[in-house]
């Protein structure tokens, strides 16, 4: 395999050469583009740019700027009399690994000038460049990795994603690349914010030990698709399918099947969003989607990441421990205080973390003198008790008591007392007790009852236990009895 190295002089006709330049036609076309000055874009389509990163136009246009207003080093305008060094980069097949965005850029910056009657600039733009030409294909990755070349663009020449169009895949190979990012942040113990950059080496690495991700990522794809695009309202697909995939390996690693209850989790999330089913169906995802909204409306001080995990953490143990979620506590726990703490529970043999974002997974390394704190088994995860840690409340301060005062008017009757023989019986207002799975009983007061078909599904209840700050719970008709 040779290699060649030279300094080379390109035009418009020599820089459409290299880039494989002809007309669009339907799907098959790199970007669009008014050279004719029509008011209509034209398809272009750059043929021997097929296997690079996918193209972005917004990059050509401010190189074609550059030029014009002469900040192209080397260039007849330039201040620098001499080229800089970068390379442009041709493999052994003549498909372009690095120079597609100047090439373009250099098009439109002769089609621009084109445009001026009365110009400074020469009639015809050129520019010189080392031009590289029969590389390996293979090592196109590690090309501009300290330039603007991102990890969902090194996905993207992976042929990932076939089935979906090319403007899918571009997006679709972006989201993937947050996913892998959280998933190999969260997996070892770190926070998104302030985690170092990780290497497209280490990327690529991580990616074939945990190929669930693009799984997971598609999955949510195609739940935000069939659901009015709830999922990505709310939060980055990425992000999303990062949390399903740490979620389906909390126990036991990935194992080319999503859980059913990771799935149907998610599919609720997208369900409730998407306004086709009720937030009482699934208290845990509808307190999930309620704080979301509410972020995603908020104009300004929107959660982190980082916060949004938290969320998802938080909701997600409840929903499997079947305990409701009300949307006040949940919004407790954005803050990134509460992050490194999100869940620890009480067991006969222990106190155990179940963090999932914090819990290493299977593959985290131990550090010297660690020890592995082992999620118990499902069995071992009856009757537990949730630890709250949260900053203790200030007691109020009470003033002495007022001095009561005789009453001139007559006394009102005495109403009849209402006889509360069974659940149908009960109102809004009414005291009763809950009697929820896993939990146990607690006292509470209705504040909101949902109905379907004429009878109730669900009760809005307020507790009444002491340390619990008056939070209202969503519970199934079923927990509620007479007290």
């Amino acid at each position: 395999m040779v290699v060649s190295v030279e300094i080379k002089r390109i035009n418009v006709d020599t820089a459409k050469e290299i880039l494989g330049w002809g007309p669009g036609n339907g799907e098959d076309f790199t970007f669009t583009y008014d050279f004719e000055n029509t008011g209509k874009p034209q398809k272009i389509l750059l043929s021997k740019n097929a296997a690079n990163r996918p193209f972005n136009l917004n990059r050509a246009l401010r190189i074609a700027k550059t030029m014009l207003d002469g900040r192209w080093a080397g260039q007849w305008n330039s201040a620098s009399k001499t080229i800089n060094g970068e390379s442009m980069i041709v493999d052994k097949d003549d498909q372009i690994v690095s120079c597609a965005h100047r090439l373009v850029g250099l098009i439109i910056a002769q089609h621009m000038r084109n445009q001026l009657e009365d110009s400074d600039l020469p009639p015809k733009i050129k520019i010189e460049s080392v031009f590289v030409q029969g590389v390996d294909p293979q090592g196109a990755d590690t090309v501009d990795q300290a330039d603007e070349r991102k990890l969902g663009e090194v996905l993207f020449r992976r042929g990932l994603f076939e089935k979906y169009r090319k403007t899918e895949r571009v997006i679709l190979n972006r989201q993937l690349a947050i996913a892998i990012r959280l998933v190999w942040v969260r997996f070892s113990g770190q926070k998104l914010a302030g985690a170092r950059k990780f290497t497209f080496e280490e990327a690529i690495g991580f990616f074939k030990a945990h190929p669930g991700i693009e799984k997971c990522l598609v999955t949510m794809h195609e739940l935000n698709q069939d659901h009015k695009k709830s999922i990505s309202y709310l939060m980055t697909l990425g992000v999303a399918a990062g949390l399903m995939y740490i979620e389906s390996c909390v126990w036991d690693p990935f194992k080319d099947k999503i859980p059913d209850n990771v799935l149907k989790f998610w599919t609720d999330f997208a369900k409730i969003s998407a306004r086709e089913m009720k937030s009482g169906e699934n208290p845990q995802a509808g307190a999930l989607v309620s704080v979301l909204d509410r972020n995603a409306r908020a104009a300004d001080e929107k959660y982190s990441r980082d916060g949004v995990c938290v969320l998802v953490a938080r909701s997600w143990h409840s929903y499997v421990k079947t305990r409701a979620m009300p949307v006040d506590r949940l919004e407790k726990w954005a803050d990134g205080k509460s992050l490194a703490t999100a869940l620890t529970i009480k067991t006969n043999r222990g106190t155990y973390e179940l963090d999932f974002l914090r819990f290493g997974g299977p593959d985290r390394e131990l550090e010297p003198g660690e020890e592995r704190n082992l999620i118990p088994p499902e069995s071992e995860l009856e009757n537990v008790e949730e630890l709250e840690q949260s900053e203790p409340r200030e007691k109020k301060k009470r003033g002495p008591k007022p001095k009561a005062v005789e009453s001139v008017e007559p006394a009102e009757p005495k109403k009849k007392e209402r006889k509360i023989k069974s659940r149908k019986d009960l109102i809004v207002g009414d005291r009763c007790i809950v009697k929820q799975p896993q939990v146990g009983e607690w006292p509470g007061e209705i504040t909101e009852i949902e109905e379907e078909n004429g009878k109730p599904a669900f009760y809005y209840v307020k507790s009444l236990e002491p340390d619990d700050d008056e939070a209202v719970y969503t519970c199934m008709a079923e927990w509620v009895c007479v007290s």
